[in-house]
This record gives structure tokens, sequence and C-alpha cells, in this order.
């Protein structure tokens, strides 16, 4: 079932990700199972999730995502700190770091406020960071700053 259903989250809309997204947010139900596939990237994700719930939450910042462009990335994370039972969640940060990324920020920071989940969650502040390396490399250094 988990594997169908990751073939298919990549091909959904962004509006059906966020909708599922937060369908299972706002449920119960956990995700993670025997059908759970066991590829080194989902063991790794895995792992540092578990990592972070059985740290003390002082131990942490932010959980900061490189290219998060869009609300389902964000939900994502939450999700995944949920099924993997980190009790204080991380404040999650979108990194925008390309030419394309920086210039559609401000759109992308509006679509997340526009989730009454998600403004709930965050209490109405979102932290984000702009630029890095890559927005030196992607768009010159000029242009990143």
């Amino acid at each position: 079932m988990f594997t169908e259903l990751s073939v298919l989250y990549q091909e959904w809309s962004e509006e059906r990700r966020q909708e599922w997204l937060l369908s299972e947010l706002s449920g119960k139900r956990h995700l993670s199972g025997p059908d759970l596939p066991k590829t080194e990237e989902i063991t790794d994700v895995l792992e540092t999730f578990h990592v972070i719930a059985e740290l003390p939450s002082d131990n942490f910042g932010a959980y900061i995502i490189s290219m998060a462009i869009a609300p389902s990335d964000m939900l994502a994370v939450e999700l995944l700190q949920r099924e993997c039972h980190v009790k204080q969640p991380l404040r999650v940060v979108s990194l925008f770091e390309k030419l394309g990324d920086l210039e559609s920020a401000s759109a992308a920071v509006a679509q997340f406020f526009s989730i009454d989940w998600y403004k709930n969650r965050i209490n109405r502040k979102q932290e984000v960071m702009i630029g890095y390396s890559d927005s030196g490399k992607d768009a010159g250094r000029l242009s990143a700053a």
C-alpha cells in the first residue's frame, strides 16, 4: 500500500498533496507499517526523525528544508514529525536558494499562510531563509544578495 501511495503522491498536483497531508495530519492513523519501502533514503529520513523524537527538544532549533517551495513540503515534515512521535515538533523553515525560488518566495509564503491548519500550527509566525551558497552559484552574487 505504501509503495503505491508514494508513486501516486509523486504524480498528484500540489492541491491534492496538500489535501491528503492535511487529512492525515487531522487524523490519528499512522502511516508506517510492514509495507513501508525500505530504501536507504526513507530509512535515513525516518531515523533522523526518530533521533529528534528521542533527544530533548532544546537540542534542536529548526528543521530547514532546502528547495522547499510548496506548502506540501512543509506539511510533509509536519506529518513526519507526528509519525515519529516528536513530542515538541521543530519549527519548519523553508530555504529559498535558486533564483526562481527566490523570485517566487513571496507567493510561496503566502500559500503557506493560506492554510488554516498550518497558520494555527505556527501561531501565524513563519521563519524563512533566503539566499545561501546555491543562490550565488545560480543567480550570481549580486542577484543573490
